[in-house]
This record gives structure tokens, C-alpha cells and sequence, in this order.
């Protein structure tokens, strides 16, 4: 009984360890998900830096507690994967990927800065294009077009810039 309760207390603590380096968690339901599945995204995860784990909920929601996650403690119910992550855009991207090519995934809820976001706002999310993809279609642009061109373009943001401030 009492290696139960510090088993239990080295995984709150290392909860808390992790969600106080990041700043936003994506919480998702994975009944009828395959184990192998799971595998895959979780290496694709480690790649991008995110930790994806399954917690039992009594814990997690004792770990959250005192910290900027705490305000969806009282949605944590069911079978849930917890995705935690520095980059909100790379976390919400890789999920939603996977959301879109298994059905029985279910995206729930993302918390970042003080926020919950629903399902519906993190599909719309995940449109929006990283640095990285804004950067290649800049490059391909200056490819396409004339240089004269993409001078004039940069000419109009910077306008377009002082004119907002």
C-alpha cells in the first residue's frame, strides 16, 4: 500500500515537472484507437518535441492543481491522452492530422494561456501556417516572380506596416 502511494507521487511530480516547461495541453479521447497507432504517434510526437501520455485522470488532475492548467480539472473524464507541448501550433497540427485519418480519435480540448479551446477552434488552428511553410512559399515566390517584383511587395508591407502603427 505505501509503494502504491509514492508510486503515485513520483508520477504526480513528474506531471507537474513537465506541464511547468510547457505551455499548452491538448487533451483527446482515444477509445477503439490501436496500440500501434498510438506508437506511431508518439514518435512522430518526440520528434516535434511534444510528450503524449495516457495518465490516469485522479492524477492528473492532482498535478494540475496551483498551476495555469488547472482551470479543466472538472472536464477531465474518460479515457483521455494528454499532449503536451512548448509549440501550440505543432501540437494542435500533429493531432489534427491524426484526428482527420482515425475517426474514433476524438480532439476535446486544448488549454493555453489561461484558455480553453474546443474542438472546433483547434481544427481552425490547425489551417494557420508555421514560420517554416510561411517561409517556403516566400521562397517560392521570390522563385516565380522577377526580384523587381518581390522588392515592390516588400515595399508595400513596409507601408502597410507604418500605416497600422
Amino acid at each position: 500500500m505505501k509503494k502504491n502511494k509514492e508510486k503515485k507521487k513520483k508520477i504526480i511530480k513528474k506531471i507537474k515537472k513537465i506541464i511547468k516547461k510547457n505551455n499548452n495541453i491538448i487533451i483527446s479521447k482515444y477509445n477503439l484507437i490501436k496500440n500501434n497507432k498510438i506508437t506511431i504517434l508518439r514518435k512522430e510526437a518526440k520528434k516535434l518535441n511534444i510528450f503524449i501520455r495516457v495518465f490516469k485522470n485522479n492524477l492528473f488532475i492532482k498535478s494540475i492543481i496551483n498551476t495555469k492548467f488547472e482551470i479543466i480539472k472538472n472536464k477531465i473524464k474518460n479515457q483521455l491522452i494528454y499532449s503536451i507541448s512548448n509549440n501550440l501550433l505543432n501540437n494542435i497540427k500533429l493531432l489534427s492530422n491524426f484526428y482527420i485519418n482515425n475517426k474514433n480519435f476524438k480532439l476535446k480540448y486544448c488549454i493555453y494561456k489561461n484558455k480553453i479551446i474546443e474542438k472546433k477552434d483547434i481544427l481552425s488552428l490547425s489551417k494557420i501556417n508555421n514560420k517554416k511553410e510561411i517561409l517556403i512559399k516566400l521562397l517560392w515566390i521570390i522563385s516565380k516572380y522577377p526580384i523587381l517584383n518581390f522588392l515592390k511587395i516588400i515595399n508595400y508591407l513596409i507601408i502597410k506596416k507604418k500605416n497600422e502603427y
